[in-house]
């Protein structure tokens, strides 16, 4: 602080209001030198906060803005529309993968890098982008496909220093039917007229990946002239093996 000569200021009391989340430590005073330090203490909450100085006989107040970061990563969660989703194989799923991160004190951690991890084995899929860093809300997404495998997987995103992560649990059911197979039997495909087969006929529903299609509608059509045969059901589901029969009578 200088008089209007540029003479230093000794020994004047200052006055410092600071916003809720920065404390004060101590009285601050000039020194010989006309300058005057006092710590200021962060709270829990991240942000910018203006602090506004003032002395006896200033013609203006000083405003000072100190920048609060976050700490350190505590927690990642996920967001609700991005669980629990569900879609056919080799195709996106319906809402991206959201996640955010936060410190200890709920407070939200931006330019974090967030890396995104599918299952390679089993029931699989593929994130359109694995390393995303968080925007100034601390949330990062990628959209993620599923493989050609159906199945439940958990995708995983991972925060570091230290290690947080986040599980996402997913689903990928089989595609559209494509193919119709006739399951194979031991039992020869004769009957006498008016008699039942051995066994019955079962067909194989399969998409385009070979996965077989459960809940698909199949329909058996005889023939409507010449050698035929009676179905005891002209239309069935697919059952949890993925195919259906239906007795020949």
């Amino acid at each position: 602080m200088l008089t209007a000569l540029g003479a230093p200021v000794v020994g004047a009391l200052l006055s410092i209001d600071a916003p809720p989340g920065i404390e004060i430590a101590g009285v601050p005073v000039t020194g010989a030198d006309g300058r005057v330090s006092i710590p200021a203490i962060a709270g829990h909450v991240a942000g910018d906060f203006v602090v506004t100085v003032r002395a006896l006989g200033a013609l203006a107040p000083i405003q000072v803005v100190l920048h609060v970061l976050p700490a350190l990563p505590a927690r990642l969660t996920a967001d609700a529309a991005s669980l629990n989703q569900t879609t056919r194989v080799g195709t996106t799923f319906s809402q991206p993968i959201v996640v955010t991160l936060y410190d200890q004190w709920d407070n939200r951690i931006p330019n974090a890098p967030i890396t995104f991890v599918a299952p390679v084995l089993g029931a699989w899929g593929q994130f359109e982008t694995t390393l995303v860093p968080t925007d100034s809300q601390g949330r990062a997404s990628s959209r993620l496909t599923a493989g050609t495998t159906p199945g439940s997987f958990q995708a995983v995103a991972v925060a570091p220093l230290p290690l947080v992560t986040a599980t996402i649990g997913v689903r990928a059911s089989a595609g559209a039917p494509h193919s119709v197979q006739v399951i194979p039997t031991l039992l020869p495909r004769k009957a006498i007229v008016e008699t039942a087969y051995l066994a019955p006929l079962g067909v194989h529903v399969q998409d385009s990946f070979g996965n077989p299609v459960e809940s698909a509608v199949v329909r058996f059509t005889p023939p409507a002239a010449g050698p035929s045969a009676v179905l005891s059901e002209r239309s069935a589901s697919t059952d949890a093996l993925r195919s259906e029969r239906t007795a020949l009578g």
